[in-house]
């Protein structure tokens, strides 16, 4: 894990847990003071593996008579600059690492691996498939124990370990995301909240929804939408002949209790359609420009009217059909039926290189 990410965490392991470490050539001060004095003070059993100088990369780029390989510290004496640039940014330890890793687990008798990463972005979700993968490779002795998951950030509060290995005994453990204690911009916030590692209370459903139509808009994602739906309506042209439920959120989500029947799952894939009908309409016959400010929200109130009809909200007071709307608009993205997104900007590929 990252070593800012492992000052945290390490905090919360158990004593006589085993605590691993790399130690990067020329790192040894930082390597002892910030991670080994304080393991072995919380009762961890401490491993540490110092590369030697033929095993990093370094060797191969600078020879055994650099100053870099034969005297770190005349170098690390230069201040910290020179320790980053050439220890920290300079190695690559991950074939290294893969090698020692399982030299290790050949002689500890128990591994612990923890899960990290920022709140509701799936760590309890991809534990409990690795979990249900491992239990078909050794026999379970209690009830299979699953990590709990929810559509909202805040479900896991403490850590917790499954097994997923025998010999060596592997341990994953399942940890609450973290944040950085101060979102740097408005925009990261609002992608956070969007993906739902933000409670939506915070930033507000509408105007989370604002925010998702305005990417939709700016990149024409839902000009790309024409050829889905109409494919869609070409495989079931019997769908109008089936009753349709009532509609609820709860229809859009994971039912483990029972398979929806295939009068919801039509009604919900045509309510699919529709909304990606709505938008490609309201984006293809707009005359105005998405990349200034005033178009694009004039662009967006006319989709919030469009999707309260594809949505079927009931038209009541204009606050709550919007927030209904938003609800709705949102539930369908994060439970992905329309599509895979990436919220940030990928940079273009030369595709000539």
């Amino acid at each position: 894990m990252k070593h800012g990410a492992a000052m945290t965490h390490f905090l919360f392991l158990k004593p006589k847990s085993v605590f691993i470490q790399i130690v990067p050539l020329g790192t040894d001060w930082a390597a002892e003071t910030y991670y080994g004095e304080p393991a072995k003070k919380l009762g961890l059993k401490y491993i540490g593996y110092k590369i030697m100088p033929q095993e990093s990369s370094l060797y191969d780029d600078y020879g055994k008579d650099d100053p870099v390989i034969r005297d770190p510290d005349s170098l690390n004496d230069k201040g910290w600059e020179y320790t980053k640039k050439n220890y920290l940014q300079g190695q690559n330890l991950l074939d290294l690492v893969e090698f020692k890793l399982k030299e290790v687990i050949a002689r500890e008798p128990t591994l612990l691996v923890m899960v990290v990463g920022v709140p509701n972005v799936g760590k309890s979700a991809l534990i409990n498939s690795v979990h249900q993968i491992a239990a078909t490779r050794f026999p379970v002795q209690d009830r299979l124990k699953r990590a709990t998951v929810g559509p909202l950030p805040g479900v896991t509060q403490d850590i917790a370990g499954f097994k997923i290995a025998h010999r060596p005994s592997i341990y994953v453990l399942d940890s609450p995301g973290v944040l950085v204690p101060n979102i740097p911009d408005i925009e990261t916030g609002l992608k956070l909240a969007l993906s739902g590692s933000v409670k939506d209370s915070v930033v507000g459903e509408e105007r989370l929804a604002q925010y998702f139509l305005a990417i939709l808009n700016t990149r024409g994602t839902p000009l790309h939408w024409k050829y889905l739906f109409e494919g869609r309506n070409e495989g079931s042209s019997h769908q109008d002949s089936i009753d349709k439920p009532s509609y609820n959120l709860k229809d859009l989500r994971h039912q483990r209790s029972k398979q929806p029947d295939s009068s919801a799952v039509h009604y919900v894939g045509g309510m699919i359609s529709e909304v990606q009908r709505s938008l490609y309409t309201t984006l293809s016959e707009f005359d105005g420009d998405t990349e200034d400010e005033n178009d694009l929200e004039c662009l967006i109130e006319q989709q919030f009217e469009a999707l309260q009809k594809a949505l079927k909200v009931s038209t009541r007071a204009s606050s709550e059909a919007r927030l209904m709307v938003s609800k709705k608009f949102l539930t369908l993205f994060r439970t992905g039926r329309l599509g895979p997104f990436i919220l940030d900007d990928v940079p273009e590929t030369d595709m000539s290189l």
